[in-house]
């Protein structure tokens, strides 16, 4: 189980830090080119405004989801999973024998 804690935990600081970086992205980028004019000492400045990929705008989710799993890493107990995992086994079987009737 140490194996899954560590393996969650770096999971979630790489998604924490993607998010960081989405975040960091997540701007419209200016570029301003100017143009020569007959005036002198007025040039005219034309702005072009470059949007952020569309996938730059994701980074609150992969903040919440790097959060849970991170908490999900430090608050996870082995006998806790083993229940879990007993629980949904019986009631998979218990399904299998009851339904397998209805099925055939």
């Amino acid at each position: 189980m140490d194996k899954l804690k560590i393996v969650l935990t770096i999971s979630s600081i790489i998604l924490l830090g993607l998010a960081v970086y989405l975040h960091s992205i997540d701007h419209p980028t200016i570029e301003i080119k100017s143009f020569p004019t007959e005036i002198i000492g007025m040039p005219d400045v034309f702005r072009v405004y470059v949007p952020p990929p569309w996938y730059a705008t994701l980074w609150p989710s992969f903040i919440i989801i790097g959060i849970i799993v991170l908490l999900s890493s430090l608050l996870i107990d082995d006998k806790k999973i083993m229940k879990m995992i007993n629980v949904i086994k019986e009631f998979i079987w218990f399904l299998i024998d009851h339904l397998s009737p209805f099925l055939d």
